[in-house]
């Protein structure tokens, strides 16, 4: 099967209440996770140590950065990529720097596609439940819910995000059909989802 990763091109979370560092940023990008953060002048520390955890209370670590960081001189700059971050889930990062405690947690969602450019998640629909869909021209949306009989229930006018909450969906239990329509151009998303 193939599949397709929900991308949020311009993600960015920022966390900076360390007394050494400038920054801490996470960004996620083609199914990967990038932080970078930048260490203050006249700071130093002895290794990064990487820690990634899907609960923000419970930390493991997935990578490191050996020997001694920042500069006593001028402001220093470093990257880590997560290739592998765990699937429809909030992924949590924080980093260590060796002697001088840890950053504080920043985190992003990142929501692996079906081949058909979305996913509706959870599905049988809950309160919680979210479609994701493949937005890179960053359009607003109309999402259509249609019943088997081809009527129109309910329609939503989506932001130009790359989600829509279904929590207010207000149609009987059952299946249906959805049809996600972009303003302007583009080909509409279509998919099925089942609530109960």
């Amino acid at each position: 099967m193939l599949a397709i990763f929900f991308t949020l091109s311009m993600t960015t979370l920022w966390s900076q209440d360390h007394p050494i560092l400038n920054y801490f940023t996470t960004n996620l990008s083609d199914g990967k996770v990038l932080l970078s953060w930048e260490i203050k002048g006249g700071n130093q520390c002895n290794g990064i140590k990487v820690f990634r955890s899907t609960d923000s209370l419970n930390f493991s670590q997935i990578g490191d950065i050996a020997g001694i960081c920042g500069s006593p001189d001028f402001a220093q700059g470093y990257t880590f990529v997560d290739d592998s971050p765990e699937e429809n889930a909030v992924n949590y990062y924080k980093i260590e720097l060796g002697g001088q405690g840890f950053a504080s947690s920043s985190g992003v969602h990142y929501v692996k596609l079906l081949e058909d450019g979305y996913k509706v998640y959870p599905n049988p629909i809950t309160d919680q439940s979210r479609l994701y869909f493949n937005n890179t021209s960053g359009q607003k949306h109309t999402l259509q819910v249609i019943d088997y009989s081809g009527k129109i229930v309910m329609q939503l006018d989506a932001n130009s995000g790359n989600e829509i909450d279904l929590s207010p969906l207000t149609v009987l239990s059952g299946p249906y059909i959805f049809q996600l329509i972009p303003e302007s151009t583009g080909e509409p998303v279509r998919g099925k989802l089942l609530v109960q």
